[in-house]
């Protein structure tokens, strides 16, 4: 049963992102807008729901999270999509571009899911 709720949870995730990266599409040389907000998107919602999580369900909080983060968030994300984007700017030589990317995607996604969690586990006390 817990699969079925996993699967149900990727499939809107995929189809969120679709809409996001329709909304924004990559063009060959471009910042990949889309992914990008897709990503930052998904690792603020990870925090905020971790973090709510955590302190409500201290020893079952990992069972119950498995549909919406391994499923919907998991549908959601992208790194393979990020990954294959980075390597195409490096390859069409927009190193700002690739950097800005590459690093912007690394350090303000770790802040996000921080700030996610410290927000609402805040909210819990």
């Amino acid at each position: 049963m817990e699969m079925m709720w996993i699967a149900l949870g990727g499939g809107i995730g995929a189809i969120c992102r679709w809409l996001v990266t329709e909304a924004f599409p990559a063009r060959d040389g471009k910042f990949p807008l889309g992914t990008f907000l897709v990503n930052m998107t998904g690792c603020f919602i990870m925090g905020l729901y971790l973090g709510w999580v955590h302190d409500r369900l201290p020893v079952a909080w990992m069972m119950a999270n498995r549909p919406f983060v391994a499923g919907f968030l998991g549908g959601y994300t992208t790194f393979s999509t990020f990954s294959y984007e980075a390597e195409r700017l490096r390859q069409q030589k927009r190193k700002g571009k690739f950097w800005a990317y590459l690093l912007s995607s690394l350090f303000l996604g770790l802040f996000l899911v921080w700030s996610g969690f410290h927000i609402s586990s805040g909210m819990v006390s």
